[in-house]
């Protein structure tokens, strides 16, 4: 099961189709605060300039049957509007909220590409590649053994969090997420 990612104070249940990490309308709408039916108004006004497969995916009953059956399969999706549901990626995502200009729209977009279109994996190789290396050097011994139980730390954790997600079931989540929603609902 796929982490639960917070984005804007609003806690999101990934969903993946075809390996890409995607979004709903309605998701887009609450995360900007929006009116419901805003984000896919604006896809209909510009459907001319997505391409499906890569800015977005429409998907059947059907469609999502195969996909169930298939080598990558759904995540996070487990039904789908007779007439078909629209699921956007990241590139559809971002064209979409072009025309979204307000201050909330740049806040949510960062967290929404950092927090919830960026793997984990994607993250961990962005931030290798940008790492100083001065401390990696194997002669800075002291830094070596501050890092070593650092790592084995953070690896415990990683452990942890991974059975968490493992083993709960999409009905805990649920209840996890609607608890953490009625809580925040009752701070704000």
């Amino acid at each position: 099961m796929a982490r639960i990612v917070s984005v804007n104070h609003y806690i999101l249940n990934p969903k993946e189709f075809n390996g890409k990490r995607v979004v709903t309308f309605s998701d887009i709408d609450l995360l900007h605060g929006r009116a419901e039916g805003t984000a896919r108004y604006r896809f209909r006004d510009n459907k001319k300039h997505f391409v499906e497969g890569t800015d977005y995916f429409l998907v059947n009953p059907q469609t999502l049957e195969n996909a169930k059956l298939g080598e990558i399969r759904p995540i996070g999706i487990d039904s789908v509007s007779v007439r078909g549901t629209t699921f956007i990626t990241e590139t559809g995502y971002l064209m979409l909220v072009k025309s979204f200009t307000d201050d909330l729209a740049w806040t949510v977009q960062r967290e929404l590409v950092n927090n919830y279109f960026r793997t984990k994996e994607e993250k961990a190789i962005q931030e290798n590649s940008n790492r100083r290396k001065v401390v990696d050097i194997p002669q800075n011994k002291k830094f070596q053994n501050g890092f070593q139980k650092i790592r084995k730390k953070m690896a415990a954790m990683e452990v942890m969090l991974d059975c968490v997600n493992k083993f709960s079931d999409a009905t805990e989540t649920d209840a996890y997420l609607k608890a953490i929603r009625e809580i925040g609902d009752q701070i704000g």
